[in-house]
């Protein structure tokens, strides 16, 4: 378009061939594509991986298609095909001009290698070093999954390189893959070329399940031009799309580096092909090779020459990422308990709790463990794709499950410091003394307990007499030096301290079905701010002032007192603080209450609304529980709630109340940060 027409068509910098108007060649998908031997090479193989695949296609329609793509590839041009695990985005791949457009139309960085896609074995002997053989490990591999999700680094001829550098991004090692896809493999067979291809998106994005996604992604439905009029034609950065349906896994075939290191094998991407499977054959070919993860395995360990020169895609940049935002959720023995429903029975696994939750499954296989992962894969692909498509705010929760391979894969990848088959509950361990603060957190997690059967909670008891809480062991998990503190071995050893930031860590990661709160949807949110607020509310001060300073407690007393009458407005009405649901605004202003006697408060300066508060609190069993473990007393706590208290237990009351005054003070005389 000439600088005079009222439309110029402005060139977008790196974007030379954003001028096609994208056309889908379709495939039958109802007609047999299959693939026959032709001719031997220096490897033997009486079945697949064939030496020389000869296609044989049977559909017109289907070998038009192939035959247009094939032309278009021969003339240095790209075409995305549908393979096994996602859309590719193929180019010539002896070529470097070709290959050259795929960066550009992807906007891919320049230093994130390709991989190459070759139909039979002949293919990969033209892309060899002339005295190079496969050792065992790689002939049981290519034998056990070509065609298939498994890519292989080969070495490059020094020399004299089959592959342009622009493949390679200058590397020693070239990737290659044989797909079990029909139509990709025979666009290959039928170009007579190794492709070189990505996935068919715009780097970063989801990869690409169906025609659509990759028209959408770069047949410029996503980004159309900012100069082009309204309902004028998108253009695209392709010419050609193969549409085969959608494909069969939705991930990325998994990389395995095998000459690096000698007797080792790396696997730089998991992907379609697990790591157990790999293990599997190897251990049936009888071969003893190290399987070491060394990008998405358990250490996660990335060696500074890995991050600056990448060896495969997927090892530095930001690779299968959807704009939607993505949470792994963590399984364990909470799970199933979590999401059960009523009047239905509990699942008892992490495979049936996940099962259950998925809609869109074929009924058959919500029961057939071995298409579990199979299922898992479809689903994650099709809405990190799909879901991205619209403007509205999604969130997407992958579930990770100890019971399949897949999922070992991802979970390793997000939480390298936990093993995937450690996923059972471990004790939070709480350290805590008998006060009202410590009270609060043994009650919730009593509740915890009782509500969701997995959860454990491991008590400590810290000696506040002997100033235990001082001492530079705990001054590390609460740098305050007070009680109660958390350690959670369920979050990397994850510590918080202060006890109202305890119970909202507890909540938050521990009561999944919001027994004790809302979630933060709808009027969910509301509710939530009123818990906040209550919790808050505690903090102003409803217990009891130990220092021995006159006007201070006299000023405290009467500033309880104004606090009581705050919550007798509020529970003259409400059973509980919140919606008359019992939640952690209870949890947390409860063991304050219940110790009003010793804060100087008579019977008659309590309102009954609050006594009775009280005693709702008092006969939950959890609750009982809670405030007894650890150092509590539940004799001295049943005397004070008898009406006769202070003419029967005054001299015991008094006594006690002055050794806890006395080891508050003296405590705080030895903190180097008090000015007492």
């Amino acid at each position: 378009m000439s600088p005079s027409s009222p439309h110029p068509q402005t060139e977008e910098p790196g974007y030379p061939d954003r001028t096609f108007t994208t056309q889908l060649l379709p495939c039958d998908p109802t007609s047999p594509l299959t693939f026959s031997e032709a001719g031997p090479s220096r490897y033997i193989h009486a079945s697949e991986p064939y030496t020389k695949a000869i296609p044989l296609i049977t559909s017109p329609l289907t070998r038009s298609s192939l035959s247009t793509a094939a032309a278009h590839l021969r003339s240095n041009q790209l075409v995305s095909f549908p393979s096994e695990t996602v859309y590719g985005l193929g180019a010539n791949a002896l070529s470097q001009s070709a290959v050259s457009k795929i960066y550009a139309a992807k906007k891919r960085p320049a230093d994130n290698p390709l991989i190459v896609h070759v139909s039979d074995l002949s293919m990969l002997d033209t892309l060899l070093p002339p005295t190079y053989q496969l050792g065992a490990a790689y002939e049981a591999l290519v034998k056990a999954f070509w065609p298939g999700a498994l890519t292989l680094l080969f070495p490059v001829d020094a020399d004299k390189p089959a592959v342009p550098s622009v493949v390679t991004c200058g590397h020693a090692s070239v990737a290659v893959r044989m797909p079990s896809h029909p139509i990709a493999r025979a666009l290959i067979a039928t170009s007579r070329l190794p492709i070189a291809a990505p996935s068919a998106n715009a780097s970063g994005r989801p990869s690409p399940t169906t025609a659509g996604h990759v028209m959408r992604d770069l047949g410029g439905a996503l980004d159309s031009h900012p100069n082009q009029e309204a309902g004028r034609e998108h253009k695209g950065r392709l010419k050609y799309i193969l549409d085969g349906g959608p494909c069969q896994v939705g991930v990325e075939s998994t990389v395995v580096d095998g000459i690096t290191a000698e007797n080792e094998l790396r696997v730089l991407r998991p992907g379609g092909v697990t790591v157990e499977q790999i293990a599997q054959v190897l251990k049936e070919a009888g071969l003893q090779c190290n399987l070491k993860l060394s990008v998405y395995g358990k250490d996660m360990e990335r060696s500074s020459e890995q991050e600056s020169n990448p060896t495969t895609p997927g090892m530095k940049y930001k690779h299968y990422s959807p704009t939607a935002r993505v949470v792994m959720l963590l399984s364990t023995k909470l799970f199933p308990s979590a999401i059960a429903r009523p009047c239905h029975s509990s699942p008892t696994s992490s495979t049936q709790a996940v099962n259950s939750l998925i809609n869109q499954s074929p009924s058959s296989t919500r029961t057939t463990p071995q298409s579990f992962a199979k299922v898992v894969r479809e689903q994650i692909a099709s809405h990190l794709a799909s879901s991205n498509a619209g403007t509205g705010k999604i969130n997407i929760g992958l579930m990770t499950t100890p019971d399949s391979d897949l999922s070992r894969h991802i979970f390793s990848s997000f939480t390298p410091s936990l093993s995937a088959h450690d996923t059972t509950m471990k004790p939070v361990i709480l350290y805590t003394a008998g006060t009202p603060n410590g009270q609060k957190c043994s009650n919730f997690t009593e509740e915890l307990r009782s509500a969701y059967p997995d959860f454990q909670v491991e008590y400590v008891s810290i000696s506040l007499g002997k100033n235990e809480q001082k001492e530079a062991w705990f001054l590390e998990i609460n740098p305050n030096g007070r009680i109660p503190a958390l350690k959670d071995p369920n979050r990397g050893g994850h510590c918080v301290f202060e006890s109202a930031a305890i119970i909202l860590y507890l909540e938050k990661h521990y009561d999944p079905k919001h027994i004790f709160s809302w979630n933060e949807e709808g009027d969910g949110i509301d509710k939530r701010s009123e818990v906040l607020s209550w919790i808050f509310f505690v903090h102003g001060g409803i217990g009891p002032m130990q220092e021995d300073i006159p006007y201070g407690k006299t000023r405290y007393i009467e500033e309880t007192k104004r606090l009581y009458s705050v919550l007798d407005s509020r529970l003259r009405t409400h059973r509980w603080l919140v919606d008359d649901k019992y939640s952690i605004a209870d949890i947390n202003a409860y063991p304050w209450l219940q110790y009003y006697k010793w804060a100087g408060l008579k019977d008659e300066d309590v309102p009954q609304s609050v006594k009775d508060y009280i005693d709702r609190n008092w006969e939950r069993p959890a609750v009982k529980e809670g405030m007894k473990v650890p150092g509590g007393n539940l004799e001295w706590i049943e005397k004070m709630r008898s009406k006769d208290f202070f003419e029967k237990h005054a001299d015991e009351a008094e006594k006690k109340a002055a050794e806890a005054s006395k080891w508050i003070q003296d405590a705080m005389k030895k903190d180097p940060q008090s000015k007492v």
